[in-house]
């Protein structure tokens, strides 16, 4: 059964429809007839953080399985500039935003002698050395260029986080594709020798709207290498002294800035990812034990989702197997069109949406 990925802009009821069927389509692979899906809500809740809280959604442990679908769906729609402060109301600039609200997210696949979850080779030797590549998606972050499978993480505040699991480092942000196994200081320096892609606070671009203005225009140098990144560990160290909630903001405000520019750079915004670096974590057993992994993810949109499917089962029962606990295995949705061409956010087919199948749960 052929699933239809692309969509015109108008016809609202083809649009519905559509959309329908990559649903269907998707849920067929799964080999279910009855699904419960959790879609996103396309109201104002989403101007609404998670209360903090000291407690998981639910246990990962042997007996229960969290509804990661549901989490990530609330997480998606949350829409605010940073995390507040504990259990005010109070914006927390030296919170950003990935800390409370959206999804971090890595497409990897599992080999012999190799799992998704590790460190990959690349990030242990070489330039790039010392973080790993993951994307972050919000109902203001979003784009098509998402793989057919891979795991996502539980945010590190409110009401999804898990204070058992360990808390992973997030030291710069890029508002597209940032070519990181090219640039050095753990991919998030420069490419050698196009010293301008250095990190953006060092270069006084301390804004998206900055950002996209020096991007847009990269000189003689390959637009990809002329990209900045953001240091949202350590920000207030760096020129300009803006907070990491402020610098992480400009990943979202830059892509923004680019799509106000005309429609072919807005459309080039929405076909490519983002990009945050992790720094790496131990590959040994009692650390990855205690990884945040949220959920192990297909994409049910992908013409390839019946292997992608595969995968983030055959990821499920490897990680229940050696570690005893159970990751969800969630299929996503990718949004059939861009929220920046009509300015409406809450446009239901402008979002990634998430479903828990009980088909697909191995273990």
């Amino acid at each position: 059964m052929p699933c239809v990925t692309s969509l015109p802009r108008r016809n609202v009821g083809y649009i519905l429809a559509t959309r329908v069927a990559i649903v269907a389509c998707a849920l067929v692979l799964a080999g279910c007839a009855t699904k419960t899906p959790v879609a996103p809500s396309s109201t104002a809740a989403a101007a609404v953080a998670p209360a903090p809280s000291n407690q998981a959604a639910g246990t990962t442990g042997n007996s229960t399985m969290r509804n990661a679908a549901a989490e990530m769906t609330g997480l998606f729609n949350t829409n605010l500039p940073v995390c507040t402060y504990d259990n005010s109301f109070n914006f927390d600039y030296n919170r950003p935003a990935f800390l409370c609200s959206g999804i971090i997210i890595r497409t990897a696949a599992s080999g012999p002698g190799f799992n998704s979850w590790d460190v990959p080779p690349k990030s242990l030797s070489g330039i790039d050395a010392g973080a790993v590549s993951f994307s972050w998606i919000r109902m203001d972050s979003t784009f098509t260029d998402l793989g057919d499978s891979g795991f996502t993480l539980l945010p590190a505040l409110g009401q999804y986080s898990d204070s058992t699991k360990m808390k992973m480092t997030v030291l710069c942000a890029f508002p597209l594709d940032g070519w990181t196994y090219d640039r050095n200081n753990k991919g998030c320096g420069y490419a050698p020798p196009y010293t301008s892609g250095d990190v953006c606070q060092k270069h006084g671009v301390t804004t998206g709207a900055a950002w996209a203005a020096q991007y847009l225009n990269p000189g003689n140098v390959p637009m990809q290498y002329n990209q900045c990144g953001f240091d949202v560990s350590s920000s207030p160290n760096e020129p300009g002294r803006i907070t990491n909630g402020d610098a992480f903001y400009s990943i979202v405000s830059g892509r923004i800035s680019m799509s106000n520019v005309n429609f072919t750079q807005r459309a080039n915004a929405f076909k490519l990812r983002n990009e945050i670096r992790i720094q790496n974590w131990d590959n040994s057993a009692g650390t990855e034990a205690r990884l945040p992994i949220q959920s192990f993810y297909y994409l049910g949109s992908s013409p390839n989702a019946a292997l992608a499917r595969q995968a983030a089962m055959a990821d499920q029962r490897s990680y229940f197997q050696k570690y005893g606990v159970r990751v969800p295995v969630v299929m996503i949705i990718s949004p059939t069109r861009n929220w920046m061409d009509d300015s409406d956010i809450n446009d239901p087919w402008a979002k990634f949406t998430f479903y828990q199948n009980s088909a697909d749960q191995g273990v």
